[in-house]
């Protein structure tokens, strides 16, 4: 190698296994990440050093990461509140548990969530998709039709949203999901669903 590389490579090496070290030993909810930024990518670091300094990072430990240059131009300002806003998220396993956490990550960060779990999960399934402003949808994940059932559903649910954060921001609202998901729509409780009705996405329409 040539020029000052193999400094830099020992350099490097060296400030991860300290950081690494200092992570395992840190106390009292202190977290130590490193973060690595090619000259390419200083604008982009913003992005990193937000997380890293939020709650969100919160169990994120002796982490390495590198930024280097985007691999395309990034056009408009970024929503720092809601960077999700633009996205549509499936949880499965929404119910409860990892699954419901997950899909309130996800609303709090903006995006229009819709919330996955069996029939059998009934009440569970549609408290979590109307607390966080999602939509419902009972599929046995397992089923071979699962994925296109699925995605119908979510696409049917996003053609239908009109609390985005770009409305809640334009009228003063506070970005966090309000329970009127799909024009106004509340999630149906259906703990007990024939094959025929579990195929239909648990939501109800306004009329327009």
């Amino acid at each position: 190698m040539a020029g000052g590389e193999p400094g830099q490579a020992a350099a490097r090496a060296a400030l991860t296994g300290i950081v690494r070290s200092v992570a395992k030993e840190v106390r009292s909810g202190g977290t130590a990440n490193l973060i690595y930024v090619a000259d390419a990518g200083v604008a982009d670091l913003a992005a990193p050093l937000r997380f890293f300094l939020s709650g969100r990072s919160a169990y994120v430990d002796g982490q390495v990461v590198e930024v280097g240059a985007p691999p395309a131009p990034t056009s408009g300002q970024v929503d720092w509140e809601c960077p999700l806003a633009e996205q549509v998220a499936v949880v499965t396993g929404a119910a409860r548990g990892i699954g419901a956490q997950v899909a309130r990550v996800l609303a709090r960060d903006g995006a229009p969530v819709v919330c996955v779990d069996m029939a059998s999960a009934g009440d569970a399934l549609a408290r979590v998709a109307n607390d966080i402003g999602g939509s419902a949808q009972h599929v046995d994940v397992t089923s071979a039709d699962a994925g296109g059932r699925i995605l119908e559903h979510a696409t049917c649910a996003m053609a239908g949203w009109t609390s985005s954060c770009a409305k809640r921001a334009s009228q003063g609202i506070s970005c966090s999901p309000t329970p009127t998901p799909i024009g106004g729509a509340r999630c149906l409780t259906s703990p007990a669903l024939s094959p025929a009705d579990e195929r239909k996405p648990i939501v109800r329409q306004r009329n327009p």
